[in-house]
């Protein structure tokens, strides 16, 4: 007898509850196949580009229980959709595909042609800002660099609350060019990632020249 189990949505697998090795052998060559099922340790599955996540392939109703992964079609992955490995852990790409959604697969190494299946939902890095230029800022056209990591395409500096025009270098630099109009004291500046999963980066102080920094006028 075979018996199928939902463990959760999009997730089945088949269970042999007392079939003989030589009955399976015969199901196999006509055809039945013996589905994996896949899981993620943590459910439902949403990733930041450039994190890690163990995959776990369970195959039942045979006696091989090896598999082979692929990331959206493509055997092993690449660079585009993430890497994962013959142990199942997918690391996600460092910049976001398009679409951002991708599919991890595992594929029976007995029957190629039973897969399971996972989702995975892709959103921007958190950036990471670790120096901004100039450290004093005058009133008139300035032009800030960002320096850090993370950085997605249509990233922005903001100063204070106010989000400049900015240009994206690369993953690890942004600038941005505006009219300092004499904003008194400490200002803070962070660098802020777009949606999918918009997020912000810890700040950085800068001064602005026309008052001295956190003094009190007499």
């Amino acid at each position: 007898k075979l018996r199928f189990r939902e463990h959760a949505p999009d997730v089945l697998s088949c269970e042999d509850t007392g079939l003989s090795e030589e009955t399976r052998h015969a199901l196999e060559g006509m055809g039945h196949a013996f589905k994996p099922a896949m899981r993620t340790q943590s459910g439902p599955t949403v990733m930041r580009a450039g994190d890690a996540q163990p995959f776990t392939a369970t195959v039942t109703g045979t006696t091989t229980t090896g598999v082979t992964w692929s990331v959206s079609g493509v055997p092993g992955g690449n660079a585009t959709v993430g890497t994962i490995s013959a142990t199942g852990v997918y690391k996600a790409p460092d910049s976001l595909p398009s679409p951002s959604n991708v599919t991890v697969q595992a594929a029976s190494i007995v029957q190629a042609s039973a897969v399971g299946t996972s989702n995975v939902s892709l959103l921007n890095p958190i950036p990471v800002l670790t120096n901004v230029n100039p450290k004093n800022i005058g009133v008139g056209l300035v032009t800030l660099t960002a320096t850090g990591s993370k950085f997605a395409n249509g990233a922005t500096i903001l100063f204070g609350n106010t989000a400049l025009t900015t240009t994206f270098v690369s993953s690890t630099q942004l600038t941005a060019t505006f009219s300092a109009s004499g904003q008194a004291g400490a200002v803070l500046v962070t660098v802020r990632n777009p949606d999918p999963g918009a997020a912000a980066s810890s700040a950085t102080r800068r001064s602005s020249r026309s008052t001295r920094t956190r003094r009190t006028r007499r």
